[in-house]
């Protein structure tokens, strides 16, 4: 009797043991560390596995036991600087099984990214920036540098936000042009959509290399016609919309008159619907002519100028500004000699 009650004492001890055993076992944690890559700074925020939350960071940190999480999609969802975030990152099986904690960071670009408000940067720095890195192309190809026009810029600028709303392409650049009253002898545009802001300085992201150009954009770009330009900026949060405006305003030909024949040319091209076109007109001639402004092509016959708004006899240099309607001409007669003349039309726009 005496050795049976001490073998099942030990029997009891074992079965206790095993117990404390069981109790005591250690749980295994799992720690997710957020952060910025470059810096190390801390990036705070509530944690969700796919769309299970799992807790909020303190330090940049999140201790949870392991076996509460699984394989999934690690969301970090927080502010900085005011702004919020949502980061993506991914928990596989072998973090779980492997390791005891993930290191998850993003990149500083990626911080600027989305801090970054567009709509608040000085647009008419960047707009001088472009016009400038337009002409020095122009300029390297020996072209004549575009004059600023504040009236292309206006066009510019509302194409750049019609862009920006998608519906850019309900009118051609023309119909913009006569839209605004804007008279053309030629006209044309580019544009382009930035939303890389990597460089340290925000406005060295805007500059316009001729590498950078399509091959269309270069050939507006660099058209020997064009004489003015203008340049709209619209920037939202994220996305900058950035359309130059073209057009071709002077216009200069030449032509040999014989003695005694005569020339009416119009001044304007009519097929534009609009009424008056303020020109300034320089005339030049080897001979001294007759230099008329004329209403209609049906006020001079034979080579005499029957009614004309203003003008001047035996002159080889004519100068006048006026505001063309459609119809008006300039009448010229070499009565002297033959004549090689010149005349230059400039439209104020």
């Amino acid at each position: 009797m005496k050795n049976n009650a001490i073998l099942l004492g030990a029997l009891f001890l074992i079965i206790f043991s095993f117990g404390c055993v069981n109790k005591e076992e250690k749980t295994e944690y799992f720690t997710f560390k957020f952060y910025i890559n470059e810096t190390g700074e801390a990036l705070n925020g509530n944690v969700y596995l796919n769309d299970e939350f799992l807790g909020a960071t303190k330090n940049g940190e999140l201790t949870i036991p392991k076996d509460e999480i699984y394989p999934g999609k690690i969301y970090l969802n927080g502010t900085y600087n005011n702004t919020q975030f949502s980061f993506e990152f991914t928990l596989k099986k072998s973090d779980l099984r492997n390791y005891t904690g993930a290191n998850y960071y993003v990149f500083e670009k990626d911080i600027k990214d989305l801090t970054m408000d567009l709509s608040k940067i000085d647009t008419q720095k960047i707009v001088k920036h472009l016009f400038n890195n337009i002409n020095d192309i122009r300029e390297k190809h020996g072209i004549k540098k575009l004059v600023w026009n504040d009236k292309l810029a206006d066009i510019a600028k509302k194409f750049a936000i019609d862009i920006s709303i998608g519906i850019g392409y309900k009118k051609d650049i023309s119909e913009r042009f006569v839209k605004e009253g804007v008279y053309y002898i030629s006209n044309g545009y580019i544009y382009y959509t930035l939303n890389d802001f990597s460089a340290t300085d925000i406005n060295d992201s805007f500059n316009l290399t001729e590498d950078y150009l399509t091959l269309s954009a270069r050939n507006v770009v660099l058209d020997k016609n064009f004489d003015s330009a203008g340049i709209g900026v619209y920037c939202k949060q994220k996305e900058c919309y950035i359309v130059a405006v073209f057009a071709q305003t002077e216009y200069t030909y030449n032509f040999e008159l014989d003695e005694d024949y005569c020339k009416f040319d119009f001044i304007r091209w009519d097929t534009l619907p609009i009424e008056d076109v303020k020109t300034h007109i320089t005339v030049n001639s080897t001979r001294d002519i007759d230099v008329y402004i004329l209403e209609k092509d049906e006020d001079y016959s034979p080579c005499k100028a029957r009614h004309y708004l203003e003008g001047e006899d035996d002159t080889k240099f004519y100068k006048t500004t006026i505001n063309a309607k459609k119809g008006y001409g300039i009448f010229t007669y070499a009565n002297y000699g033959d004549a090689n003349i010149t005349i230059k039309f400039k439209y104020e726009i």
